[in-house]
């Protein structure tokens, strides 16, 4: 296992003198951690899966919902962790840069990236341009930002299109909020979160600042190169900004986020000193709703997204080419890379409540993806060197620029239509559809069935059938000019067919769900070796299936209990995704402080040794806690620990010959004072 070298947390005491020193004419404010009690939870409002409000005992989808009460007790702070604690769920780690985090949907994920879930913020879509994935755009996207969290296990693309394959992660974001929020923690984190909103000229304005950075923690890895062992770390910086407003019907969104590390991995391989990656992104959203048919309220969105993601790398070691290049370089080939992509989105969407019974929504929605950048600068010839051409040209420090991609488009129209009705008081049905134009690939329609039938006060039955397709993105077809891994123009949709069957148990202070599933594959996209590089391919048809259970249980007044277990039987091809995860959280809850702990478990797996063999990574428990406490002048004090036991899990790497796995971070400590008014 990787070797961590942890960091002393610095003093916290001065932010507790803070909290107990300061003085105000705030009003008390009593923690909200268990205003909603389990009957209410049923109740809150699910709109991801239909595009209307459902609530868990009637949407016809497996989901998992966290409230804004539910994620401040958690001792966690981004995404992609919460995500451990949903049925079905998983992270992963990966040596694409020190902020590659992923996470896969019922054991799906076939590149180092989350091709197969979308990202839906307020509705509105931000998987990256190029990639396809929502964790390249936001790696490390801030719970703080959450009101509300729909989680939705299965195919959307009934509703969204490609890239709903697995599932949709719905976030509302948080309105009418005014906060500061400082923290400092291990690895020297310094942390800076606010909240200001204002009425101005009719229009409400929302607006959100996220300021991070920390110095890594220390890993002692196996160099790429040379299979000695180095010393690095994962330092990260991240500034992510949103402003919305908002007067009546009308809706303007702008968000701009990056992020920074350096060292660690870079695209898989190790350099330290030189490694380093820098991201961007841009997103900007218009939003109109009106009445222009009887009984039917519609919307009108557009949106541009602009991604950008530049990159340094050492592609060999140094002395690799001192034999084979022209004139002679002991030289480390190193790599300046940067990638860009945009995209344009147009979506007319009605709802039309057609009786008592029943409504219809319907809508199209319009596309257009485009590479604008994907070029590298070298110090010896990529090209020769991608098509093993040797001698290799030496250009010196000067280098010379290549193209790393097509730079290519992608743009499809998709119209969709969708039926609710109420059969009876106590049966439910959702009937409906879409159709996908491609200008470049075959077209596809996507269906979905769903009855849910109350079968008493106590319990309900849920019967779901949902096609969805994935279209090969324009990095998978258009990726050109790189040794470790290449596109594939020939490449055409893949499609997941899925049943579910979900019974869910509701008492008084018990909640249970337990859901069955089923998937089969066509046409699946997977990456394969050839040689030591990899490139994509359609592949033969596959299946998996499995159990999802969750389980929410107030033991007392001020104790509650949540835990989640999933058993799947995957494909052979899925041996970087654990077959077994699980995780629990316990709470006690008082006036005005809160303690939590929770904890999630993923089963063994397995990273690439050889294109023909694998290393088993252990499995572990990763075990964290939190404790807030909020003072009558509006501060709170939370103190928070992750990775309690200091556990060394590692994670499936991508390409050959990491035996280690991925290392994630040890254990980290933090203090926060977040002051509300």
């Amino acid at each position: 296992m990787p070797i961590r070298n942890s960091k002393d947390l610095p003093p916290i005491i001065v932010l507790v003198l803070l909290c107990l020193l300061t003085n105000g004419s705030h009003a008390d404010e009593d923690l909200a951690y268990l205003d909603l009690s389990l009957e209410q939870l049923l109740h809150v409002p699910v709109t991801g899966s239909t595009l209307t409000e459902e609530t868990l005992k009637t949407v016809p989808a497996a989901v998992s919902i966290f409230t804004r009460e539910q994620i401040d007790r958690l001792g966690m702070d981004y995404l992609y962790e919460l995500l451990n604690l949903v049925p079905g769920f998983q992270f992963n780690r990966n040596a694409s840069n020190g902020l590659a985090y992923t996470y896969s949907a019922r054991g799906r994920r076939t590149t180092q990236q989350s091709l197969e879930v979308m990202l839906l913020i307020d509705g509105k879509v931000v998987n990256d341009p190029r990639a396809g994935s929502p964790d390249i755009t936001l790696p490390l996207y801030p719970l703080a930002r959450i009101e509300r969290l729909e989680v939705i296990r299965g195919p959307g693309s009934a509703l969204y299109g490609s890239s709903a394959f697995t599932g949709v992660i719905n976030v509302i974001t948080r309105k009418q909020q005014k906060s500061l929020a400082l923290a400092y923690g291990s690895q020297q984190r310094r942390q800076l979160e606010g909240f200001w909103s204002q009425s101005v000229g009719g229009w409400e304005s929302d607006f959100f600042i996220h300021a991070y950075k920390d110095n890594g923690e220390q890993f002692t890895l196996r160099d790429s190169f040379s299979g000695q062992p180095i010393t690095t770390s994962d330092p990260r910086q991240q500034l992510a900004v949103d402003l919305a407003l908002k007067q009546g019907n009308t809706g303007i969104s702008l968000s701009y986020n990056r992020a920074e590390t350096e060292d660690f991995y870079q695209s898989e391989n190790t350099a330290n000193g030189f490694n380093a990656n820098e991201r961007e992104l841009w997103h900007i959203a218009f939003d109109q709703s009106f009445k222009w048919l009887p009984d039917t309220q519609s919307q009108v969105v557009l949106s541009y997204q602009q991604f950008s993601y530049d990159f340094k790398l050492y592609v060999t070691a140094p002395g690799f080419l001192a034999n084979y290049s022209n004139p002679p370089s002991a030289e480390p080939f190193r790599g300046d890379a940067g990638l860009a992509g945009e995209s344009w989105r147009f979506t007319f969407s009605n709802d039309w409540a057609i009786d008592d019974q029943s409504s219809a929504q319907w809508g199209v929605q319009w596309a257009q993806h485009e590479e604008i950048r994907a070029s590298a600068r070298g110090n010896f010839d990529l090209i020769q060197l991608s098509h093993g051409q040797f001698p290799v040209a030496f250009y010196g420090d000067e280098g010379k620029v290549f193209p790393i991609g097509t730079e290519a488009s992608q743009s499809n129209v998709g119209f969709f239509v969708q039926y609710l009705r109420d059969l009876r008081e106590s049966t439910r049905l959702t009937l409906g559809g879409r159709y996908d134009d491609f200008t470049e690939l075959a077209g596809r329609f996507s269906p979905r069935l769903g009855l849910v039938e109350q079968l008493n006060q106590t319990y309900s039955l849920k019967l779901l059938y949902g096609e969805a397709f994935r279209a090969p993105t324009l990095a998978e077809i258009g990726l050109i000019n790189n040794p470790l891994l290449f596109g594939n123009p020939d490449l055409n949709h893949e499609i997941v067919k899925t049943w579910d069957m979900i019974l869910m148990g509701n008492w008084k202070a018990t909640n249970l769900s337990v859901g069955v599933f089923e998937n089969r594959y066509e046409h699946p996209i997977e990456t394969v070796f050839v040689g030591a590089a990899r490139t994509y391919r359609n592949g033969p048809e596959e299946k998996s299936q499995g159990v999802e259970v969750e389980w929410a249980q107030e033991l007392s007044t001020h104790w509650s209990l949540r835990s989640t277990y999933t058993y799947m039987d995957l494909p052979a091809s899925a041996f970087r995704e654990a077959a077994r995860t699980g995780s629990f959280e316990i709470n006690y809850a008082a006036e005005k402080w809160n303690w939590n702990l929770l904890g999630f478990y993923q089963d063994e797996r397995q990273t690439p040794i050889t294109p023909t063999s694998e290393q088993t990574l252990d499995d572990f428990w990763m075990l964290n806690t939190q404790w807030r406490y909020q003072f009558s002048a509006g501060y709170e004090l939370k103190l928070q620990v992750k990775n309690i036991t200091n556990e060394e899990a590692a994670t499936p790497a991508q390409s050959l010959g990491k035996v280690d796995g991925i290392p994630n971070r040890g254990r980290e400590l933090s203090a926060e004072v977040e002051w509300r008014f």
